[in-house]
């Protein structure tokens, strides 16, 4: 894929859930569904996407490239709004549909940013290199690519 057009694409991807994010919450506030219950996958949602926005922005704010740190911040962010998603289906109906949409909206964000970060594997994660993957100098327990 040409890197501009998935420049586009994510960045589109990442606006879209804000309007339909900000109708969920206006529907919960009109219908008076103000319980914890319902708010707190609400504020998980809007916590989330607001982190890949800073992150589209400073990249920095996943955490230092090829890290276990930068993974499991992209991972916690998916399974969160996919939890979110699931907990949306169990909402009343007037909010159903909107919380569902801005859940799946933030999931396949999230996924995107995962497959482009090439680290969703949860079970590589925080797996060290083989001595056959390390490059010659490297130390078996410094990092992977830091060198002696």
């Amino acid at each position: 894929m040409n890197v501009k057009a998935l420049y586009w694409v994510l960045l589109a991807l990442c606006g879209v859930p804000v309007p339909i994010l900000g109708m969920a919450w206006v529907s919960s506030i009109r219908n008076a569904d103000l319980k914890a219950r319902s708010l707190v996958p609400l504020i998980v949602l809007t916590g989330s996407l607001g982190w890949a926005i800073v992150a589209w922005n400073v990249p920095e704010a996943l955490g230092p490239s090829y890290n276990g740190l930068r993974y499991a911040i992209i991972n916690a962010n998916f399974f969160a709004s996919l939890v979110c998603l699931v907990l949306a289906f169990r909402q009343s109906p007037n909010t159903r549909a909107l919380r569902a949409a801005a859940c799946a909206t933030v999931t396949i964000l999230w996924g995107l940013i995962a497959a482009v970060n090439s680290g969703f594997s949860l079970i590589s994660f925080g797996a060290q290199p083989t001595a056959k993957e390390r490059c010659p100098g490297e130390s078996p327990t410094a990092p992977a690519g830091a060198l002696n």
